[in-house]
């Protein structure tokens, strides 16, 4: 009917394989690198899992969320693998995920405007949240433990998500310190209510496409090995400088 959210779902089918739900938000614009990369990324994830994608189109974002997870569950999904429309991805990304076998799990990536702070955030003495810095050396624990996780490469058991409302994706604020809160961060709230712990996966090293991004000679040898460890279907030719 005209008006009703459409759903879009598909299948990347393998057997004996744990079914990991990919549930993709999206807020308009996709960038065709991002598109890309989440396309060649979902081929190489079902090589080890069988995904179901989900992406709903024609609501709000914390209703699309509520319902996509709600149907995940009722797919019999034993993760649920949240992404966002900005966000790159390396292929083997959900696999070290998964073996981090942790409740609940994400990547690490900085904000997408200046000054691209760390988005990760560790409670305070002051009841209020402390950026963390990320810095993982090859010899260290990769994962860290935090208060807030890196919504759009995120992890989650199914069974913790079976505990939580069905409308658990709201948005929140706080009148007393005037602060607002997303969806992702009333949901890390709704699970660290339950007893579960959150982590961030140093290693898991995720892109966020900014709204603009200018290369200097000062940048672009690092901006083009970024571009080749994200997006490494790039081929030399593309590569190559494009007025």
């Amino acid at each position: 009917m005209t008006g009703e959210p459409k759903t879009h779902q598909s299948l990347f089918l393998m057997k004996e394989k744990p079914i990991i739900g990919v549930l993709i938000t999206s807020y308009g614009h996709i960038d065709p690198c991002v598109y890309h990369n989440h396309i060649s990324c979902l081929m190489a994830f079902c090589k080890e899992y069988e995904l179901i994608c989900y992406h709903i189109s024609g609501v709000q974002q914390p209703q699309a969320l509520n319902m996509m997870t709600q149907r995940a569950l009722t797919d019999g999904c034993d993760y649920l693998f949240y992404l966002e429309h900005d966000n790159l991805l390396a292929k083997n990304h959900l696999k070290l995920l998964v073996e981090d076998d942790k409740d609940v799990v994400s990547g690490i990536y900085n904000l997408r405007r200046y000054p691209f702070l760390p988005v990760p955030l560790v409670a305070n003495n002051q009841g209020s949240f402390d950026r963390m810095e990320y810095i993982v050396h090859p010899d260290a624990e990769p994962l860290l433990k935090v208060d807030v996780a890196c919504f759009g490469c995120c992890l989650v058991k199914a069974d913790v998500m079976k505990q939580l409302p069905k409308n658990v994706f709201i948005c929140g604020s706080d009148a007393k310190n005037d602060i607002y809160y997303t969806t992702d961060i009333m949901l890390f709230n709704a699970v660290k209510k339950l007893g579960y712990d959150l982590y961030v996966d140093g290693r898991v090293r995720v892109g966020h496409v900014g709204d603009s991004l200018v290369i200097t000679p000062d940048n672009a040898d690092i901006t083009r090995g970024f571009l080749q460890t994200v997006y490494p279907e790039l081929t030399q030719n593309e590569m190559n400088i494009k007025e």
